[in-house]
């Protein structure tokens, strides 16, 4: 099985290709989305359209369900990246590393507080 070379991309291409994977991570509005129906295929309903939630979320003392082993975070501004990375060059750690340990002291702090 031959392997298949990828086209290089022009900056544009590679920028739009980031912001739709990121808009992926973003919540959208409640619109169907566009069907392509085959006349294999038959046509599908579309689903009941979601309710809001009218009662407050309670605090669980243990999270529920299972725990994802990663995350992709969306910076709101570039300030806070690249605090973590000034950080990290004067601890000589890792950007990841630093984040890590960052994200520890919070949740630390955060359960002392309560």
């Amino acid at each position: 099985m031959a392997i298949k070379k990828r086209t290089p991309r022009t900056e544009e291409e590679r920028a739009a290709a980031i912001a739709a994977f990121g808009d992926g991570a973003v919540p959208q509005a409640e619109t169907p989305a566009p069907t392509q129906s085959s006349p294999s295929t038959p046509p599908t309903q579309p689903s009941a359209p979601r309710t809001p939630r009218t009662t407050a979320r309670r605090p669980a003392a243990e999270p529920t369900g299972d725990v994802p082993s990663t995350s992709l975070v969306r910076w709101a501004d570039e300030e806070l990246p690249r605090a973590i990375q000034r950080i990290a060059a004067a601890e000589d750690r890792s950007f990841h590393k630093t984040m890590l340990q960052l994200l520890r002291r919070g949740v630390d702090d955060y359960d002392a507080k309560q």
